[in-house]
């Protein structure tokens, strides 16, 4: 059988977005080994620690194996036919589930520093839970009704995706929007009062960094996906690497300054080292 020529240069895109962010986040472990050697697997078993470990590690054994996967669906360029079965269905479920469990569990990080900032406010706690279930349930829904219309265009992609599907994208950014809120104006109140200690000044600091760079890189997703001459999946693989590199590094930011620092704050005791 003879290769699929348009199937290649349709699909390329996508695996070298997915193999670039593997390595990039590949390499932010291995320069972080030694702070995550000393403030994660020396330390108790904590919500922090089990946090920063699941983050990190299913992060990149889902792009490892989207990488995999990508590798193996070459196979299908030789028969078009092929991207309709049933491994084809699954490994693009595996994709898009990977990444609303990545994007949700750095979501909790941010939810837990907010939580402690404003001093263990269960009822914006709560608020902060439900909105984010509402946003993966928007998420989850519209990716449901973009995989039913797909095409099953060779090389095993969505297919043409529909005029909708950027809006895929859209429940995230909002709430990410809600949560660079929130710490804004806790910022702005500390800074305000001339108070506060060194860690929450770095909670503040590190968590606006943090939004700042998440929300660009699901802009970057919607914006791609709504472009007609781009891949959709051609950005995707960084929605899974940067919301784990920038995520672990808030946790080990906050653990190493925790740790290092006598501190009395209630907060933070209360959920170590989050």
């Amino acid at each position: 059988m003879s290769i699929d020529v348009e199937a290649v240069i349709h699909y390329a895109p996508r695996k070298y977005g997915a193999v670039a962010a593997l390595a990039m986040l590949t390499y932010d472990c291995a320069i972080t080994f030694d702070d995550e050697f000393e403030f994660v697997w020396k330390r108790r078993w904590s919500l922090g620690k089990i946090l920063f470990i699941f983050n990190r590690y299913f992060g990149l054994l889902s792009l490892l194996s989207i990488v995999m996967g990508a590798v193996f669906m070459r196979g299908m360029y030789k028969c078009p036919d092929a991207t309709l079965d049933t491994s084809c269905h699954g490994f693009i479920w595996w994709n898009i589930t990977s990444e609303v469990i990545t994007i949700a569990t750095a979501e909790i990080i941010l939810i837990l520093r907010i939580y402690a900032v404003y001093n263990c406010s269960r009822r914006l706690l709560l608020v902060m839970i439900a909105l984010l279930v509402v946003a993966i349930a928007c998420s989850s829904w519209l990716a449901i009704s973009i995989l039913s219309t797909g095409d099953g265009t060779p090389g095993c992609p969505i297919g043409t995706a529909p005029s909708h599907a950027f809006f895929f994208w859209i429940p995230f950014l909002i709430f990410e929007t809600f949560l660079m809120a929130l710490m804004l104006f806790k910022g702005w109140r500390v800074y305000r009062s001339e108070g506060g200690s060194r860690l929450l000044h770095l909670i503040i600091r590190d968590s606006l960094f943090y939004f700042w760079v998440i929300f660009m890189t699901l802009l970057a997703n919607c914006i791609v996906w709504v472009t007609p001459s781009l891949d959709p999946r051609i950005a995707t693989g960084w929605a899974i690497a940067m919301p784990c590199a920038v995520g672990c590094r808030l946790l080990l930011n906050m653990r190493e300054s925790f740790y290092k620092e006598t501190t009395s704050w209630t907060a933070i005791w209360t959920i170590m080292s989050v």
